[in-house]
């Protein structure tokens, strides 16, 4: 029937190396919060998680295969996994051609015969190398995530060959998203146009069980949970830390012991926690006063922050630095912006200062964002360009 999607074939490329563990712990990321979405959704049938590994990885996740099929164990998702065998060296101008010609007949005979009604999906850079290097048929969607090409984090392959790459993908793709505004005026300055803006979204369920206000100490608890990495203004991390030692700072997630970070851990309201398991995050944000937006300023840097969102659906209030002009609009309101730190600051004493009729009337506005904002309702946009690119193939 016109309109309806059944059951099509789905390429996903662009999963995390612990795709499988992770989402069976609920993942926070981006990429599998929508691979979620797709195995549970009607329309979608079979699902192929792609990959580029290591030849050891490649061995290893070959001998799981085999031994999960020896148990009868079977999977929504169906691993793919693919190497270069042979070293890529100046001195061996053809190993690229050959490891090509390898790596595209392993995936033809593990996927089987050409389909129609195949997706797909490309996440990020990762996921755009991967398909464009297996030369992948179907129907191509591709997700940016946020603005990949000026991304301090991206992976060292090269501003040309990251650009060349983008556009490639692209305009190969029936619809492009991206949840980064400077990445969608980027794509159309240099002529493509059939992009939509695909913001983040959150696990409602994740943080239903929540309580009433803390009431702490002598110290309020501020907290920042993410990866610690250049997108962080630590220089004002650190002077906030400086100027209120009447506040514990809170900072949860991975992090390289460099530059400021090695400064913080020196002061005693700082609490570095290293990485935390994605099924302690709620209690852990339980435990706060006040949740932090850290990211420093930048035209590129215009990212629909995860973190917010868990913050907010946590019921934790949070103020953020304002790294992008769209934040309040965005949020509607519900994070407090704020330039400097004095007017930081200035925020989070507000907030401390909530009587119980404030802070109620900002739950009630904060759940129906919430609300609004779900990965499942994410999800539907994406399976309703998928559905409207199948029909008009």
């Amino acid at each position: 029937m016109p309109g309806e999607l059944s059951a099509a074939r789905l390429l996903f490329c662009g999963a995390d190396p612990d795709w499988e563990g992770s989402l069976i712990r609920n993942a926070r990321r981006r990429n599998l919060a929508f691979l979620r979405a797709f195995l549970e959704a009607e329309e979608i049938g079979d699902v192929y998680v792609l990959r580029m590994t290591s030849r050891l990885a490649f061995l290893r996740e070959q001998w799981a295969i085999r031994r999960r099929r020896r148990q009868g164990e079977t999977a929504r998702a169906t691993p793919v996994y693919v190497t270069r065998w042979i070293p890529e060296r100046d001195w061996l101008p053809w190993a690229s051609r050959v490891n090509r010609a390898l790596m595209r007949g392993l995936v033809r005979r593990r996927l089987g015969p050409a389909r129609a009604d195949t997706v797909v999906w490309c996440y990020a850079l990762r996921g755009m190398l991967v398909a464009d290097l297996l030369g992948l048929e179907g129907q191509w969607f591709v997700d940016t995530d946020h603005d990949v090409l000026n991304d301090p984090n991206r992976r060292s392959i090269g501003f040309a060959r990251t650009e060349a790459l983008i556009l490639r993908c692209a305009r190969q793709a029936k619809r492009v998203f991206s949840a980064s505004r400077s990445m969608l005026a980027w794509l159309d300055r240099n002529g493509v146009r059939n992009c939509s803006r695909l913001r983040n979204g959150v696990r409602r369920e994740r943080f239903e069980a929540r309580g009433p206000a803390p009431r702490r100490g002598a110290r309020p608890r501020l907290g920042y949970v993410g990866v610690l990495s250049p997108w962080i203004d630590f220089t004002f991390l650190l002077d906030l830390a400086r100027r209120h030692p009447e506040w514990q700072l809170v900072i949860a997630g991975p992090w390289y012991r460099q530059g400021p970070v090695m400064e913080l851990e020196r002061l005693d309201n700082v609490e570095l926690m290293g990485a935390v398991h994605s099924e302690d995050v709620p209690g852990l944000l339980a435990g706060l006063d006040v949740g932090l937006g850290l990211y420093h300023p930048a035209p590129w840097l215009d990212v629909d922050s995860m973190k917010l969102y868990e913050y907010l659906a946590a019921g934790l209030p949070v103020v953020s630095t304002r790294f992008h002009p769209h934040l309040r609009e965005d949020f509607e309101g519900l994070v407090a912006v704020a330039e400097g730190v004095s007017d930081f600051a200035a925020e989070v004493e507000a907030i401390l200062g909530w009587g119980e009729d404030e802070r109620s009337r900002w739950l009630a506005r904060c759940d129906d964002f919430v609300s609004r904002n779900t990965w499942e309702l994410r999800a539907r946009e994406a399976l309703a360009a998928i559905r409207e690119g199948l029909t008009s193939a």
